[in-house]
């Protein structure tokens, strides 16, 4: 009959719909995954390199632990340059121990 036909065709539309939206999904799904691997490979391989880097320049890994010595305990130090800043730090954060009270009394 009519009806049964046009209600088939309309199943067999929302199928197609389903399927088309499902091979939208994987092909995402899939460039996704692409991207990933592809970011990890890149990650992976700058690791790789890095030491390598590092050993056919020893002049540059000489440096580069130099300024790492002289940023912890030379004169221009991160602490040292924090101890003399200019601005001082407001008294409040600087507080010597902290108390804990209950309403006003200490």
């Amino acid at each position: 009959s009519l009806a049964a036909a046009n209600a088939a065709a309309a199943n067999a539309t929302q199928q197609a719909a389903a399927a088309a939206n499902a091979a939208q999904q994987a092909a995402a799904a899939q460039a996704a995954a692409e991207r990933t691997n592809a970011a990890q490979v890149a990650a992976a391989q700058n690791a790789a390199n890095i030491p390598a880097d590092l050993r056919a320049n020893p002049a540059l890994a000489a440096a580069i632990a130099a300024y790492n010595i002289n940023d912890l305990a030379g004169t221009t130090a991160n602490a040292a340059r924090a101890a003399t800043a200019a601005i001082p730090r407001v008294g409040a954060v600087n507080a010597t121990t902290a108390t804990r009270s209950i309403g006003n009394a200490p």
